[in-house]
Protein backbone atom coordinates (compact mmCIF):
# COMPACT_ATOMS: atom_id res chain seq x y z
CA UNK A 1 0.00 0.00 0.00
CA UNK A 2 1.49 3.21 -0.53
CA UNK A 3 -0.50 5.27 1.88
CA UNK A 4 0.55 4.19 5.49
CA UNK A 5 -1.98 5.49 8.47
CA UNK A 6 -1.20 5.13 12.41
CA UNK A 7 -0.55 6.90 15.55
CA UNK A 8 2.05 9.19 15.49
CA UNK A 9 2.93 9.18 18.96
CA UNK A 10 2.69 6.56 21.93
CA UNK A 11 0.00 8.73 23.38
CA UNK A 12 -2.58 8.69 20.81
CA UNK A 13 -2.75 12.79 20.39
CA UNK A 14 -2.22 12.69 16.40
CA UNK A 15 -2.52 10.39 13.09
CA UNK A 16 0.70 10.31 11.02
CA UNK A 17 -0.41 9.74 7.10
CA UNK A 18 2.21 9.05 4.75
CA UNK A 19 1.12 9.22 1.06
CA UNK A 20 4.45 7.10 -0.71
CA UNK A 21 4.87 7.14 -4.39
CA UNK A 22 1.68 7.32 -6.87
CA UNK A 23 -1.09 6.35 -4.89
CA UNK A 24 -4.98 5.84 -5.79
CA UNK A 25 -8.45 6.91 -4.36
CA UNK A 26 -8.93 3.71 -3.32
CA UNK A 27 -6.35 3.54 -1.61
CA UNK A 28 -7.18 6.82 -0.22
CA UNK A 29 -10.82 5.47 1.20
CA UNK A 30 -9.20 2.27 2.69
CA UNK A 31 -6.73 5.28 4.81
CA UNK A 32 -10.45 6.98 5.55
CA UNK A 33 -11.63 3.77 6.73
CA UNK A 34 -8.81 2.96 9.17
CA UNK A 35 -8.98 6.60 10.37
CA UNK A 36 -12.43 6.01 11.56
CA UNK A 37 -11.53 3.11 13.22
CA UNK A 38 -8.16 4.51 14.78
CA UNK A 39 -10.50 7.59 16.18
CA UNK A 40 -12.87 5.26 18.29
CA UNK A 41 -10.07 4.33 20.58
CA UNK A 42 -9.71 7.27 21.98
CA UNK A 43 -12.35 10.35 23.11
CA UNK A 44 -10.15 12.93 23.22
CA UNK A 45 -9.69 15.79 19.77
CA UNK A 46 -7.27 14.50 17.60
CA UNK A 47 -4.70 15.99 14.75
CA UNK A 48 -3.72 14.37 11.83
CA UNK A 49 -0.40 14.79 10.17
CA UNK A 50 -0.67 14.39 6.16
CA UNK A 51 2.85 13.60 4.78
CA UNK A 52 2.92 14.33 1.03
CA UNK A 53 6.88 14.24 0.77
CA UNK A 54 7.13 11.31 -0.73
CA UNK A 55 4.29 11.56 -2.89
CA UNK A 56 4.68 11.31 -6.77
CA UNK A 57 1.77 13.73 -6.98
CA UNK A 58 -2.72 13.40 -6.74
CA UNK A 59 -5.04 11.05 -8.68
CA UNK A 60 -7.13 12.57 -10.92
CA UNK A 61 -9.78 14.24 -9.21
CA UNK A 62 -8.10 13.70 -5.79
CA UNK A 63 -8.97 17.32 -4.74
CA UNK A 64 -12.61 17.25 -4.79
CA UNK A 65 -12.84 13.39 -3.57
CA UNK A 66 -10.09 14.39 -0.86
CA UNK A 67 -12.35 17.49 -0.42
CA UNK A 68 -15.48 15.78 0.55
CA UNK A 69 -13.84 13.29 3.14
CA UNK A 70 -12.43 15.99 5.36
CA UNK A 71 -15.18 16.53 7.61
CA UNK A 72 -14.52 12.99 9.17
CA UNK A 73 -10.68 14.39 9.72
CA UNK A 74 -12.01 17.31 11.52
CA UNK A 75 -14.73 15.68 13.53
CA UNK A 76 -12.17 14.61 16.49
CA UNK A 77 -11.93 18.84 16.29
CA UNK A 78 -8.34 19.24 16.01
CA UNK A 79 -6.12 20.39 12.93
CA UNK A 80 -4.55 18.71 9.69
CA UNK A 81 -1.11 19.74 9.06
CA UNK A 82 -0.27 19.09 5.38
CA UNK A 83 3.25 18.50 4.41
CA UNK A 84 5.53 18.05 1.41
CA UNK A 85 6.02 19.32 -1.97
CA UNK A 86 5.16 22.06 -3.29
CA UNK A 87 2.94 20.73 -5.91
CA UNK A 88 0.65 19.57 -2.99
CA UNK A 89 0.71 22.50 -1.38
CA UNK A 90 -0.48 23.99 -4.85
CA UNK A 91 -2.88 21.71 -4.73
CA UNK A 92 -4.21 21.78 -1.41
CA UNK A 93 -4.51 25.86 -2.32
CA UNK A 94 -7.32 25.30 -5.15
CA UNK A 95 -8.55 22.59 -2.44
CA UNK A 96 -9.12 25.27 -0.15
CA UNK A 97 -11.71 26.99 -2.65
CA UNK A 98 -13.64 23.71 -2.11
CA UNK A 99 -14.23 23.03 1.73
CA UNK A 100 -15.81 25.14 3.95
CA UNK A 101 -14.71 28.31 5.75
CA UNK A 102 -14.44 26.31 9.09
CA UNK A 103 -12.98 23.28 8.26
CA UNK A 104 -9.85 25.52 6.06
CA UNK A 105 -9.26 27.17 9.23
CA UNK A 106 -7.78 24.28 10.96
CA UNK A 107 -5.90 23.20 7.84
CA UNK A 108 -2.22 24.29 8.10
CA UNK A 109 0.63 23.48 5.74
CA UNK A 110 4.12 23.42 6.72
CA UNK A 111 7.31 22.34 5.15
CA UNK A 112 8.59 19.57 7.62
CA UNK A 113 7.52 17.31 10.14
CA UNK A 114 9.13 19.11 12.44
CA UNK A 115 7.73 22.11 12.03
CA UNK A 116 4.45 20.31 11.90
CA UNK A 117 4.81 18.79 15.85
CA UNK A 118 6.36 22.59 17.19
CA UNK A 119 3.10 23.83 15.26
CA UNK A 120 0.63 20.86 17.41
CA UNK A 121 2.22 21.30 20.56
CA UNK A 122 1.59 25.32 20.25
CA UNK A 123 -1.95 24.69 18.97
CA UNK A 124 -3.00 22.40 22.03
CA UNK A 125 -2.38 25.17 24.43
Amino acid sequence: MTIRIGWGDAEKSYIYVQFIGYWSLEEYDAVCQKWRELIQEVAHPLSVIANFADSQGTPRDASKHVADSLEQFVEKGDMIVILGISAVLDAYNNLSLHIPPETAVRIKALPTIQAALDYLKTAKK
